[in-house]
C-alpha cells in the first residue's frame, strides 16, 4: 500500500511532467506491435487536438493523423524499426483533429526481446513554430540570394587589414586570383601596391566616417586594364567589439574608356580649334597687309572689319 508521502511524490512528479510536455509542446508514445495498439500521454492529444477522454486510436487509424505525403515515410521507418531494431528521428507533417495542419519531431525506438521487436516507443514534438521561423530564414536568404545575383559588383566582407572574410562574383575574370585561394588573405597579397593602398584608402576612411565612396583603381588581367570604384561600408560584428566592412568594387572599365575615348576627342577638337584659330589670324594678318599695301598706293583698302 502507498503512503501519503509516496503518493504526494509521484502526484509531483506526474505533474511536472505534464508541465514539461505542456512548455515543450511534447508527448509520449509506445506502439505495441502484437495488438496493433497505441498508449499516448496528455501531451500527444494536446498536438493533434484531440479528444483526452477517448483512447488513443490503434496505428491504421493513428496514421491517418499523418499528412498523406509523409505517411510513405512513417510506415517505412516504423518498418525498419520493427524489422531491424532501427531507430529513427523524422520531421512529418500531421493533421489535427480539428483539420489544423502542424509539424512534429517523431522520435522512436524499437523495444526488443530475444532479438524480437515487441514494442516501438518515442516521442512527438510539435515543431511548427519552429518551421515557420525556418521558412522565414528560408525565404530571406532566397531573396538575399536573389539580391546578391542581380549585383554586378564584385562584394567583399573584410576587416580592417583588408583580410578576405567572404566575397561574392559574378565574374571569376575580374577576380585576382581564383575563389578558393581570396579568403583569409589581404588586398596587399592580391594585387598590386598602388590599387591595394587605393583599398586601404577606402577601409580606412570607412572606419572613421562609417562610409567610403569614388575611390577608384586599376588592375590588369590578361594585358587588358580594367578600372573598379569602391564604395566601402562599416558594420559591427562580435557583440560592437571588432568592425567588419562591406567592401563593393563596380567594374567601370567601359565608362572609363568612354570618358578616355570623350577626353581624347575634345582634346582633338581643341587641337582642330586651335589650328583653326591659327588659321584665321594668319588670314586676318595678310589682309591687313594687303591693304596696307593697297593704301601706300593710292588705293582704298580691300577688305574691311578685320579686327
Amino acid at each position: 500500500m502507498s503512503s501519503p508521502t509516496q503518493y504526494s511524490n509521484e502526484t509531483h512528479l506526474y505533474d511536472l511532467l505534464r508541465e514539461t510536455e505542456i512548455i515543450g509542446k511534447i508527448g509520449g508514445w509506445e506502439f505495441d506491435v502484437l495488438t496493433q495498439k497505441q498508449k499516448w500521454t496528455r501531451g500527444i492529444f494536446d498536438i493533434l487536438e484531440f479528444d483526452s477522454t477517448e483512447q488513443a486510436p490503434d496505428v491504421p487509424e493513428g496514421i491517418g493523423f499523418i499528412d498523406e505525403a509523409f505517411q510513405p515515410m512513417v510506415l517505412d521507418a516504423m518498418k525498419h524499426a520493427i524489422e531491424n531494431g532501427a531507430p529513427y528521428h523524422e520531421e512529418w507533417k500531421v493533421i489535427t483533429q480539428k483539420g489544423n495542419y502542424r509539424w512534429v519531431c517523431s522520435i522512436g525506438k524499437a523495444n526488443q526481446v530475444n532479438g524480437k521487436t515487441i514494442s516501438l516507443s518515442g516521442s512527438f514534438q510539435d515543431i511548427t513554430d519552429q518551421k515557420a521561423k525556418e521558412k522565414i530564414v528560408q525565404d530571406l536568404l532566397i531573396k538575399q540570394g536573389s539580391i546578391l545575383n542581380a549585383v554586378p559588383d564584385l562584394l567583399f566582407e573584410v576587416d580592417i587589414t583588408g583580410k578576405i572574410y567572404d566575397f561574392h562574383s559574378h565574374s571569376p575574370l575580374l577576380l585576382a586570383v581564383p575563389k578558393n585561394e581570396m579568403i583569409g588573405k589581404c588586398f596587399s597579397e592580391l594585387i598590386e601596391l598602388e590599387a591595394a593602398e587605393v583599398c586601404s584608402s577606402a577601409i580606412q576612411e570607412a572606419n572613421e566616417m562609417g562610409i567610403s565612396i569614388g575611390k577608384q583603381y586599376s588592375l590588369v588581367f590578361e594585358e587588358s586594364i580594367y578600372w573598379f570604384e569602391i564604395s566601402v561600408a562599416a558594420f559591427e560584428v562580435d557583440n560592437q567589439i571588432k568592425k567588419h566592412f562591406i567592401f563593393l568594387a563596380r567594374d567601370i572599365t567601359e565608362r572609363k574608356l568612354a570618358e578616355n575615348a570623350l577626353n581624347d576627342k575634345m582634346k582633338e577638337m581643341n587641337r582642330l580649334l586651335q589650328l583653326t584659330i591659327g588659321r584665321e589670324r594668319t588670314m586676318i594678318e595678310l589682309k591687313k597687309e594687303i591693304n596696307e599695301l593697297l593704301i601706300n598706293g593710292g588705293k582704298s583698302a580691300k577688305y574691311q572689319h578685320l579686327e
